[in-house]
């Protein structure tokens, strides 16, 4: 099983918190995190050192 995180991002792009994400693929990781959405905030999903994709927060 791949190893995924994510960033919880204020609106200045400083990093406010992070997270670890049980998933199977990309996919997945993407999909858990977006329940982790918080008011003003977007997320950086990763696995390892490779970006997956930015979740921002009126998406």
């Amino acid at each position: 099983m791949p190893f995924y995180y994510a960033y919880h991002v204020d609106k200045d792009g400083h990093a406010t918190s992070c997270f670890n994400i049980a998933a199977d693929d990309d996919d997945q990781a993407v999909e858990k995190a977006r329940l982790r959405l918080k008011d003003g905030q977007d997320i950086e999903v990763w696995c390892i050192d490779r970006k997956i994709t930015d979740i921002k927060h009126s998406d």
